[in-house]
């Protein structure tokens, strides 16, 4: 692994190659390097907007690894939310996700996004709004919505976002109230968690 950190500086020149062999086979590579990619942040940024869906997935893949090392990608991260290609969107949410409170920023994207055709952007969004913490409250409107989503998993995870929310998540305790009906057992008791975590923090803010 060593050995391939230091070919990081290259690989990362190589995103912007003129010929998208080299650019896919560099995004490949750096994703594959994993964290020790850190030096090349900035290139994989630049890589989300490529004309090829091919190397924007593989480098919205190469930041997700990188975890909190990609922070400072959160923006480029942000617009990607709106690629074309479904798995790219899946992949730019798990990365936001994998950066946690860092991606408050991203908030009100992934708001919108949570409106996503795909049930697994909506779940992977879902998540990175729980991971942001009391931020995701930024987004309690589209969270409360995402209550009734088709997918169990999106709502289980609307849910925690509101959580996490705190205070700001109050104008949702209607709405997790009314998810302890919910049919899938694991959002009910949540629920009953989120209802239990927002009132608290509803109280000892007033």
């Amino acid at each position: 692994q060593a050995a391939s950190e230091e070919t990081v500086p290259q690989l990362a020149d190589a995103l912007g190659s003129s010929n998208v062999e080299v650019r896919f086979l560099a995004a490949g590579a750096l994703k594959t390097i994993g964290k020790g990619a850190v030096a090349a942040v900035p290139a994989l940024s630049g890589a989300l907007a490529d004309k090829d869906s091919g190397v924007r997935f593989l480098a919205a893949g190469a930041l997700g690894s990188l975890g909190v090392h990609a922070v400072p990608a959160v923006p480029a991260l942000t617009t990607a939310l709106g690629d074309e290609n479904v798995e790219v969107r899946f992949l730019v949410a798990g990365a936001l996700q994998a950066t946690g409170r860092a991606a408050a920023p991203a908030v009100p994207a992934l708001g919108k996004a949570l409106g996503d055709s795909s049930p697994h952007v909506r779940r992977a969004v879902a998540g990175a709004l729980k991971a942001v913490g009391p931020a995701a409250a930024a987004a309690v409107n589209e969270l409360i919505a995402a209550l009734q989503d088709e997918n169990a998993q999106v709502r289980h995870l609307a849910v925690g976002a509101l959580s996490a929310g705190g205070e700001g998540a109050t104008p949702a305790l209607p709405a997790l109230v009314s998810a302890l009906g919910d049919s899938d057992p694991a959002t009910s008791e949540a629920a009953a968690e989120a209802v239990v975590a927002v009132s608290v923090a509803a109280g000892a803010a007033a």
